[in-house]
């Protein structure tokens, strides 16, 4: 019986100093790195927002296991976006819980409503999806690792006129996240027309109750091909339509759109559509098929383009951390500017002096289900 009891003793000894190991592994001491990390985690774009908050910490985590930086490890603070009437209180809270560096947000529409209120606090905005042309070129606290939606358009646009031989183009726009929306389709239309094709834009749309007198007036006149602008669930809806009705009409679509479940969502009236991205899925490349199975493992889903931008963000602002003396918003901007050709599972980003990436942009057409390069 002592015996037993003995040995109950030892047992419950163990476990507490196992526990307490456990709890050493986790703990969040004073000298850790605090970041913020901002997105749309629910409503109409929770799908952004969670897929690249995924991949932030995803990249943060792995830093963490191997040591940190210098051996501080990262704490991340999360807020969600959508939970705030006013967005300059989310950057006060920031600002109340140490933090000076907020990876995000998500969407473009947000990022013009909080730059203002960032370069008032000087907190830097380092956003992984972030994509409008209205604030490229600015010297202010708003970063991004993705490219601008105006050099991935010129893309789209160059290849339509060029191998496909688009010259008389009818597009339409989804007022929706106007701010990136608009920024696209007006990049398009530019490089279009400045390779000398003409753009005719029918009209913008809100809402499903848009869509039927959008696509009579796509279908109206003869053209070359049909650009739509917007989220995946409206443009699928017209795809869908547009296809029934004229079943040989060619679409090119944005990137937004063009996401990893949209040729699942679009079905057979989706196929062969084309779009243009800063990523391309290929698993023969060693970073992105390791990147691709540790996150699988993490998180059970694939990961898709929006979770690479969230890793790929989280990769760049762990380099500027570890070339950091002195960790604040105005040492992180200059280390950032720095990097040049950082090497990601997305290919080579460089990032200039008003903190816009440079990256590769392919050009991917829809093909039996799934992105492969156009040609």
């Amino acid at each position: 019986m002592k015996f037993c009891n003995r040995q109950k003793n030892i047992t419950l000894v163990l476990f507490i100093l196992l526990m307490g190991f456990i709890n050493s592994c986790s703990y969040v001491s004073d000298n850790d790195i605090k970041i913020g990390l901002l997105g749309n985690l629910s409503g109409e774009y929770s799908n952004w927002g969670k897929g690249t908050r995924d991949g932030i910490i995803h990249a943060i985590r792995e830093c963490n296991n191997s040591g940190g930086i210098n051996f501080r490890r990262i704490k991340v603070v999360i807020k969600d976006v959508s939970k705030y009437d006013n967005l300059e209180k989310a950057i006060d809270e920031f600002v109340e819980d140490g933090v000076d560096i907020v990876l995000g947000p998500s969407t473009s529409t947000t990022a013009m409503k909080l730059v203002p209120f960032a370069n008032k606090k000087k907190i830097l905005l380092f956003s992984a999806s972030a994509s409008t042309i209205e604030l490229l070129g600015k010297d202010d606290y708003f970063f991004r690792s993705v490219q601008n939606d105006r050099d991935i358009a010129a893309v789209l646009a160059e290849f339509l006129f060029k191998k496909k031989g688009w010259k008389n183009i009818r597009s339409a726009w989804s007022t929706v996240n106007r701010s990136n929306r608009e920024g696209w389709h007006n990049s398009f239309k530019k490089k279009i027309e400045d390779l000398g094709g003409k753009v005719i834009c029918v009209g913008t749309f809100e809402n499903k109750n848009d869509l039927s007198i959008i696509e009579k007036n796509l279908l109206l006149e003869k053209c070359d091909g049909i650009f739509l602008c917007g989220g995946y669930k409206e443009i699928g809806k017209l795809i869908v339509s547009l296809k029934k009705t004229n079943p040989q009409i060619e679409i090119a679509i944005n990137s937004a759109a063009a996401l990893k479940k949209s040729p699942e969502y679009f079905g057979k009236p989706g196929e062969h559509a084309i779009t243009a991205k800063p990523y391309f899925k290929n698993l023969e490349n060693p970073e992105y098929n390791n990147f691709y199975k540790s996150f699988l493992r993490s998180y059970s889903y694939e990961p898709g383009y929006i979770a690479l931008l969230g890793y790929d963000a989280g990769l760049v602002l762990i380099k500027a951390l570890r070339g950091c003396d002195k960790i604040n918003a105005d040492n992180l901007r200059q280390k950032i500017i720095q990097i040049k050709d950082f090497t990601s599972p997305m290919g080579k980003i460089s990032i200039d002096r008003f903190g816009d990436a440079k990256r590769a942009i392919h050009v991917l057409e829809i093909v039996n289900g799934r992105y492969v390069k156009a040609k």
